[in-house]
């Protein structure tokens, strides 16, 4: 199942979106050893566009799409629990 999840977010084209003035917010580049960015917020404030947006710009920039992982977690098909959630979603993706 979870392969499923993940070769569907691999071929799946990014989604058109309007990109925001991001008012200066920058993401720290991630370490080498956690290569991971967590986005937080409230619901519907922008974190997905947000997301897509860093994506579009890491592709422009050379950065194999296959290198990016997108899990939503409120796809009815993954575990109610997000900690095994992510990891066979981890696993999945490294398979």
């Amino acid at each position: 199942m979870y392969e499923d999840i993940v070769n569907e977010y691999l071929d799946m084209p990014l989604p058109t979106r309007i990109d925001r003035d991001d008012g200066g917010l920058t993401l720290p580049r991630p370490a080498p050893h956690n290569p991971v960015w967590s986005i937080v917020g409230v619901r519907h404030c922008g974190k997905t566009n947000m997301l897509y947006q860093l994506m579009d710009g890491l592709i422009k920039r050379g950065v194999p799409r296959e290198l990016m992982l997108y899990v939503d977690f409120d796809d009815d098909r993954l575990d109610t629990d997000p900690r095994t959630c992510a990891n066979d979603a981890l696993e999945a993706y490294y398979d």
